[in-house]
């Protein structure tokens, strides 16, 4: 099964992914422990918001000045782009950093469990199996 995930590109083409449950993949359990234990943190990030529906009502609140403007940006492959090592050693030194301000988590423990999550991603596409390595 693939995912028409924008529309025609320059080259006149859809482009196309393949749609990959991890349902059942052994690192799976392990990603939402993680984002369990990472959630709590994301949602203390001046910049989060849960969906879209609340970045609509935040915007609906707001008062601009007439002259304003608004931009928008997109991102393209956020996952693929991730650089994983610069990812892993980020995320690592703020938990490090923040750890006294979060209890419940444990640092050396998700810092572990990241490392499995990212380098682990493996997932079949017919009769192949894949690991993907960025």
């Amino acid at each position: 099964m693939y995912k028409i995930h924008k529309g025609i590109g320059k080259d006149g083409r859809w482009p196309t992914r393949p749609v990959c449950s991890d349902v059942t993949s052994i690192p799976h359990a392990l990603g939402k422990w993680v984002t369990e234990m990472l959630l709590p943190i994301a949602k203390d990030q001046p910049s989060y918001f849960k969906d879209s529906f609340v970045l609509k009502a935040l915007l609906d609140k707001l008062i601009l000045p007439p002259n304003a403007r608004l931009f928008t940006a997109d991102a393209t492959s956020m996952y693929t782009n991730i650089k994983t090592e610069a990812a892993l050693q980020e995320i690592g030194t703020f938990i490090t950093e923040h750890q006294a301000e979060y209890p419940h988590l444990d640092a050396e423990a998700v810092i572990a469990a990241l490392h499995l999550v990212f380098k682990n991603n493996i997932f079949a596409l017919g009769d192949t199996y894949w690991r993907q390595t960025s």
